[in-house]
């Protein structure tokens, strides 16, 4: 691990001698700094200037730090780390007094992202600021992930072997004059590939680089594997202007949501929450509830289909009432009669929020409906199934330690596109369950068969073994039993090789079985424009 250097605010860096009242620099490490602090300068960048350059009699030259806190990182990867000036080097000679206090202090900050970090739950002491924050951030998008990715329509343009969408008449005779069977088309696809994701992406994948955090650096790969679809941006000023805070983006800006935790502090149910507040909202009254009207298509296919269940919370600060109701495709009405343009919700006024008569309602409704959960499932890895279906190959790599309970292992998804190679890891033990069974439940998609090629030596020793008697005269083996090709076909395709009755590794290839081909018929007919799907039933 390469060093950390810590200073405070107004301190000073030196090199070539130990100095009381100064940190003392590698005469390298010292001049990339000074070369930092001169490039800022030339620069114009007076008013930002981090530190400052001087010479002093007796000492030579001297780096000071300004009036800012945080972190630089060198070229050859030392750290520079600036802290408050809080706490003097005597009472806190590891910084971690310090970086708690800043901490605390960010935390302190309306609207700021700090006040979700749990302090208890990063080691500070082991963590240069950097890290903190981006652990931070690691914690953001974890949320973002756990609620997940707002999709949005991007323009595709291809030269389709179907129609679909629109046609482009000029491209069209220019590229299929000699192939009529295609059509060169534009049409809007229904996508996570949207500019706010691929800055999200970009920036996890720097990250990455450049923490050296191990928790962090495991958590940033978990993170990854949910922007599998999701190119990285490489416009980063392009996809910022393209970004829109509207209501589908509430998740990446602010947001107004329930939390349901367990004791330990895991998060247990969450809940989306729509607040309006105002007198104007409760003047109109029926049947002892609050008319909330108002509602248009777009949110009601919004929060109808949203990730996560919505309420309506009404609060009036005349009388201090605060009220509360499900937005559901029950309690959500049409307007006139179902034959109206808008809609409307009742909202029960003995319905009080957070009370104790309606907490166990609340709380039960933050439960999400299994075959969502189930589907977010699949669609997490719906990748692998393309891949498969196109023609690429994805192995299971595991390996098991048998003799333990709390279910250690190692377990890794080797995905060939036909382009790259590239591993995912699942970084999970999976107490008191045999492997051979959670695979099935990993992947409940998938045909799992073994790698001839991987186990062909175990094999072979195998059927040496039990089916085979070696002639010491000839010097060869004679079969007794079966061939090796009808051993090898009574095997299990879920066997793994025995390292010493203590590790089990499997090396299996995945292939769709029926579940895995029609969830991509299903998820390709909801990811596309359906001409009737606004079309409901009526009950006569």
């Amino acid at each position: 691990m390469k060093p950390i250097y810590q200073i405070q605010e107004y301190g000073s860096f030196i090199t070539g001698k130990d100095i009381d009242g100064y940190v003392t620099l590698p005469e390298r490490t010292f001049e990339q700094l000074e070369n930092f602090i001169l490039s800022n300068r030339s620069k114009d960048t007076d008013a930002l200037e981090l530190m400052g350059l001087s010479a002093r009699k007796g000492v030579g030259k001297v780096i000071t730090a300004k009036n800012y806190v945080g972190v630089i990182t060198m070229n050859d990867g030392t750290t520079i780390e600036i802290l408050p000036k809080v706490y003097s080097a005597i009472d806190d000679s590891s910084g971690k007094r310090t970086k708690k206090l800043l901490i605390d202090m960010l935390r302190t900050l309306r609207d700021s992202p700090y006040r979700a970090l749990q302090t208890t739950n990063v080691n500070i002491e082991k963590m240069n600021i950097f890290e903190v924050f981006i652990r931070m951030f690691v914690d953001e998008v974890f949320f973002i992930v756990k609620r997940g990715l707002k999709c949005g329509y991007e323009t595709v343009e291809e030269n389709a072997t179907f129609f679909r969408g629109k046609l482009k008449f000029s491209q069209q005779i220019r590229i299929n004059h000699t192939h009529k069977e295609r059509s060169y088309v534009e049409y809007d696809a229904f996508t996570t590939n949207r500019p706010e994701n691929r800055l999200l992406k970009a920036t996890l994948q720097y990250l990455y680089k450049h923490s050296v955090s191990s928790k962090n650096r495991n958590d940033i790969k978990i993170l990854l594997n949910s922007f599998a679809e999701v190119e990285a941006s490489v416009d980063y000023k392009s996809d910022f202007t393209k970004y829109v805070p509207d209501r589908n983006m509430k998740d990446y800006t602010t947001d107004a949501h329930m939390e349901l935790t367990e004791p330990t502090g895991e998060s247990k149910q969450l809940l989306a929450l729509q607040i309006k507040s105002g007198a104007s909202w409760f003047k109109e009254r029926k049947d002892e509830c609050i008319i909330f009207r108002g509602i248009n298509e777009r949110q009601y296919n919004y929060w109808t289909k949203n990730s996560l269940p919505c309420i309506v919370v009404l609060y009036n600060p005349d009388d201090d009432m605060c009220i509360w109701e499900k937005l559901t495709s029950e309690t959500i009405q049409r307007t006139n009669g179902g034959k109206g343009n808008g809609f409307f919700v009742k909202v029960p006024m003995n319905q009080v929020f957070l009370s104790e008569s309606s907490s166990q309602k609340l709380l039960s409704f933050t439960n999400l409906p299994q075959h969502i959960t189930n589907y977010n499932f699949l669609l997490s890895q719906k990748k692998f199934m393309q891949i498969i279906q196109s023609g690429g190959e994805v192995k299971l790599h595991s390996t098991e330690w048998v003799n333990k309970s709390s279910g250690k292992g190692d377990t890794e998804l080797i995905v060939n596109d036909g382009k790259s190679v590239q591993k995912y890891s699942y970084p999970y033990w999976f107490p008191f369950t045999p492997y051979t069974e959670v695979f099935p439940r990993l992947f409940p998609w998938a045909i799992f068969s073994a790698d001839e090629e991987f186990f062909e030596e175990n094999d072979m020793n195998l059927w040496r073994e039990y089916h085979c008697y070696y002639d010491k005269e000839d010097g060869e083996w004679l079969v007794v039993g079966d061939t090796f090709e009808e051993f090898r076909k009574k095997l299990s395709p879920m066997r793994s090789i025995d390292h010493a009755g203590e590790v089990a590794e499997y090396m299996m290839i995945l292939s769709l079985n029926e579940l895995g081909k029609a969830f991509l018929n299903v998820d390709k007919f909801v990811s596309q424009n359906q001409p009737y799907a606004s079309t409901r039933p009526n009950a006569e």
